[in-house]
């Protein structure tokens, strides 16, 4: 008998704190009240004294309330004590080691204790099961237990965790209160230990309520050998209540090579009811390949937890895909009302493609549109294609549809099609399915660039709008070989039979022209301001349109087409000498009148010089020019070679202009001759130098350019030298074909001197003149000349000098003395006038005073015509001269500045004058732009307004307008002023 208790008690002892036993003694100790703290250790005798411990529960028999001490540490020999303290809103039991499995008696538990049933759902994908070990873990409101060992299954299977299997596991433990989350994992042992866990159902049958942890992806991929980390992932409880059931319907588009084979995660992003947003993750591991094929949909229904109307689809590969996948639509069908939420795409999920690992997908408008779209080819040579065709239309805001292939009635691309689609004057329509857009504003319809097209029009009818018909004309080529090399263009919505009326005059060069087929592309601004284009093929044109030195014109409608900006001109390369030397395009508006100028002077065409087959010329205001060439009088000098001209400013610079043909008829640039040439090119500013280039022939022996720029029509001249004295090309110094002529900036004037006629009134000292006036652009200038008095200054007597003033265009005053030498020091300056011999203009300055050793010096100011009173004459003022500016600016000149003085001082005496319109004139007669002439005319008017106002004019009383007259209506000397109108209250120029 005492051998039986020795080995019984042995047992026992064998039994105690072994992995996942969970021991309970009975003691008696001193009543300590409530246990606020437990202290664990041991002694560290045994062979293996390390001890993990999961917890301590003390339950006194006075009360019969447990009382949880949570550890979870390991007590070893180094540290084998350990202070535990009660969880006050914790309770943890079922620690490592803890199992669940075999049945449950829910009614026999004891209180505080709960019934867990587990239902684990493993997926049915290849290789879904695990062999390795799996434990849980739950956390409520009041607590949590865990991890346990899932072990054996109420279900009876053989082995757990297979493919597609629904194992059960019951355990009785500590109530955790509402439960809120679920931790699984696995210790990543056995040979696959990879688990593709579907979900898992948690019932409390005490409670008699169920909770559902739904994840359907992969827990460790890892599919064989030991794992250094097991996986772990915590789910949100759900309740099953509240679960929604979706069909999620994923299409692959038609187009060929649209399937991929990777596997998908989808973020499903909604509202609950009560307009929370919430996510869900839906990963769709267990659809084959064949899912994703080339216009197929992949199916399959899931339960959306609160999900009341999903709002967004966010998709990505969750694992690499070795093939990019063009998706269509998605739907989300809800089983329980039958409501469809749509979400287009159109585009490429992959790697490879230009949309990245994610597309991200935003729910549109619930209903879904049906649309006829009646596409039609050209009637041309070659206009039809084989290629696939895709369409997608955009509203006003720019958002659209996704492009869409036009099919046949077979639902097969236009490649794969039975029935010959996009032929040469052929019409098809066809019917798709998309987001309603309305109103549809543009389309862009594309190809793969396989095969070229020429494109007349597409007609776009939404069948729920009987009557609504949108049309898009294109007449132009979708190619990479033809046109400007695109094989994708955006349409927008127009009527083709209205627009507005222009003609487009093409200039050929007298170097070449062509037979191709030339086409225009119009470029400008609609009502809004926004850049629209118009495409324009002259393949029609008579023979010889093109031909060197023809004009051909074409009217044509542009539609919505304001104000051209840029004009881009080419040809298709046909033809037995495509080349073509294109001088210029102008167009023509029709309800105006005015004149949009494109300057080119350039080779068109492959070969030879440029190497283009088209040019885009920009909108530049464009300015009138004469350049005279002296060719030197030297053996050899001239040339038979091709010499053009590039006039250059500080910033910009002009087109290259060919000196050709000179206004003579002779032949050019010949020994000893001056040749002028009268050109157009784009308007510089001041120019600084020119660019010269001898481009072939003999060197050509250059004196000087002389360049005659002119202002306000013709009214005006400014006149620059530019010497060269050398060959072009110079052999000497590298045989450079071009050369860079600065300009010199001193004006040749005619200066003459007249003395009076009256005793003593001759000198023979050293004349000395200092010139003050203006630039060109009213820059203020200053220049000085002597000149011997010997034989000259006789008493009546008139002197002429041939001068040179440094940049001064307008003299407005003399400093004119001498330095007092000689026998006769005193001297009676008359008058002194100055003639600009570039632009034959006369600057009188009236002097009629003495010069002696007293006043050595006169300072006279250029004479003007006498100011008249300031009359109102009907409903102009009138005050005898005219107000003027420099040209091309509005600047104003100092002979207008006593004008504007009196003008001021006559409406502060008349108060009962109330309203001025102050209107801004300039003089053109030649091919400046309107637009340019109304900007120049308003900053007059801004210009006269402002200055009136520094002279005490209330500014209230000055209405400005750039409504004036833009030719010869003399206002004044050059015609370029201002006039003052005193307007009726309700006229229109007033209003």
């Amino acid at each position: 008998e005492e051998e039986e208790e020795e080995a019984a008690a042995a047992a026992e002892e064998h039994a105690l704190f072994e992995r996942g036993v969970r021991n309970k003694f009975v003691v008696q100790a001193h009543d300590v009240g409530t246990v606020q703290e437990v202290r664990v250790w041991h002694d560290g005798h045994g062979s293996a004294s390390d001890w993990h411990l999961a917890s301590v529960e003390v339950q006194p028999a006075s009360t019969g309330q447990p009382q949880l001490f949570p550890c979870d540490e390991w007590l070893t020999d180094k540290e084998p004590e350990r202070v535990l303290r009660p969880a006050s809103a914790t309770l943890r039991s079922g620690g490592p080691g803890a199992t669940a499995g075999g049945t449950g008696a829910p009614e026999a538990v004891a209180s505080g204790m709960q019934t867990y049933r587990l239902h684990v759902h493993t997926s049915d994908v290849a290789h879904a099961g695990t062999d390795a070990t799996v434990h849980v873990t739950l956390r409520g409101t009041a607590g949590e237990i865990g991890p346990r060992e899932l072990t054996s299954s109420t279900s009876g299977n053989r082995k757990l965790f297979e493919r597609g299997q629904d194992d059960v596991f019951e355990f009785t433990d500590a109530d955790v209160g509402e439960l809120q989350e679920l931790t699984v994992e696995h210790d990543g042992s056995g040979l696959g230990s990879a688990w593709h866990l579907a979900e898992i159902v948690l019932r409390c049958l005490q409670k008699k309520k169920e909770y559902r942890f739904v994840y359907h992806d992969w827990l460790q991929t890892k599919q064989a050998g030991p794992a250094e980390q097991p996986a772990r992932v915590t789910l949100g409880a759900r309740e099953a209540e509240r679960e929604v059931r979706y069909k999620i319907s994923l299409y692959t588009s038609r187009e060929e090579d649209a399937g991929g084979d990777g596997k998908l995660l989808v973020y499903v992003t909604g509202q609950d009811e009560e307009g929370q947003e919430i996510q869900e993750r839906v990963t769709l591991h267990d659809l084959s390949a064949s899912d994703f094929a080339a216009g197929a949909a992949a199916e399959l229904e899931r339960d959306l937890y609160r999900m009341d109307m999903p709002t967004r689809l966010d998709i990505a590969w969750a694992e690499g895909a070795s093939h990019p996948w063009l998706l269509d639509h998605a739907v989300l069908h809800r089983i329980d009302t039958g409501e469809d939420y749509y979400f287009w795409c159109g585009q490429w999920l992959g790697s490879n493609t230009e949309a990245g690992q994610q597309r991200q997908l935003v729910l549109g408008a619930q209903d879904v549109e049906t649309y006829e779209v009646s596409v039609h080819t050209s009637d041309l040579k070659h206009a039809g294609t084989d290629a696939p065709v895709h369409i997608t239309l955009r509203g006003e805001n720019g958002l659209g549809t996704r492009a869409m292939a036009l099919m046949d009635e077979g639902r097969r691309p236009s490649r794969l099609s039975r029935k010959k689609v996009f032929e040469r004057g052929s019409t098809e329509t066809f019917t798709v399915r998309a987001q309603p857009v309305s109103p549809i504003a543009s389309v862009c319809i594309e190809t793969d660039g396989s095969d070229g097209w020429h494109l007349r029009q597409v007609d776009v009818r939404p069948t729920s709008q009987p009557g609504v018909l949108y049309t898009f004309p294109c007449r132009r080529w979708l190619d990479k070989d033809r046109e400007d090399n695109v094989f994708s263009r955006e349409l927008a919505c127009r009527d083709p039979d209205t627009g507005l009326p222009y003609r487009i005059a093409i200039h050929t060069g007298n170097e070449g022209g062509t037979h191709a087929n030339v086409f225009v592309n119009v470029f400008g601004r609609d009502v809004s301001g926004a850049e629209v284009s118009e495409y324009v093929s002259l393949s029609d044109a008579p023979p010889d349109s093109f031909a060197a030195d023809a004009v051909y014109t074409y009217e044509t409608k542009l539609l919505d087409l304001l104000e051209p900006t840029a004009v881009v001109v080419g040809h298709d390369g046909t033809g037995s000498k495509p080349r073509w030397f294109l001088d210029k395009v102008e167009l023509t508006d029709l309800r105006s009148n005015e004149v949009y100028t494109f300057l080119c002077s350039e080779w068109i065409g492959k070969g030879g010089e440029g190497d283009v087959t088209q040019r885009r010329l920009e909108l530049t205001d464009v300015q009138a020019y004469s350049i005279s060439c002296t060719t030197s009088d030297l053996p050899h000098a001239g040339t038979d070679g091709k010499v053009s001209m590039v006039l250059c400013g500080d910033t910009v610079q002009s087109n290259r202009i060919r000196l050709h043909s000179a206004t003579s008829g002779r032949k050019v640039l010949q020994r000893g001759q001056l040749d002028t040439f009268s050109v157009e090119g784009h308007m510089v500013g001041d120019i600084t130098h020119v660019r010269v280039t001898n481009e072939d022939g003999a060197p050509w022996h250059l004196q000087e350019v002389r360049v005659d720029t002119y202002f306000e029509g013709r009214s005006l001249r400014r006149t620059l030298v530019f010497p060269c004295q050398a060959f072009i090309p110079d052999n000497t110094h590298g045989g450079a074909r071009e050369r860079v002529l600065q300009a010199d900036p001193f004006v040749p004037y005619i200066l003459t001197i007249r003395t009076m006629d009256q005793p003593g009134a001759a000198t023979d000292a050293k004349v000395f003149l200092h010139v003050m006036g203006f630039s060109w652009t009213g820059q203020e200038r200053g220049s000085s000349n002597v000149f011997p008095g010997i034989g000259r200054f006789e008493q009546g007597g008139t002197d002429q000098f041939r001068i040179h003033l440094e940049d001064i265009a307008f003299p407005t005053r003399l400093e004119i003395g001498h330095d007092g030498s000689g026998s006769g020091a005193e001297w009676g300056v008359e008058e002194v006038v100055l003639l600009n011999d570039f632009t034959k203009e006369e600057f009188v300055f009236s002097c009629n005073a003495w010069v002696n050793k007293s006043r050595d010096r006169l300072f006279v100011d250029l004479a003007a015509e006498p100011i008249a009173s300031v009359t109102l004459v009907g409903d102009t003022l009138h005050a005898g001269r005219a107000v003027l500016f420099f040209p091309w600016t509005a600047t104003l000149r100092p002979e207008s500045l006593p004008v504007l003085d009196a003008i001021a001082e006559f409406l502060q005496q008349r108060a009962d004058i109330a309203h001025v319109v102050v209107c801004g004139h300039c003089n053109h007669t030649g091919q400046a732009k309107a637009r340019l002439l109304r900007q120049l005319m308003a900053a007059r008017a801004d210009a006269a307004a402002a200055y009136l106002v520094q002279a005490g004019v209330d500014d209230a009383r000055l209405v400005c307008s750039g409504n004036g007259s833009s030719g010869t209506d003399g206002l004044g000397a050059d015609h370029a002023c201002v006039s003052f109108h005193v307007p009726a209250l309700q006229s229109p120029e007033f209003v």
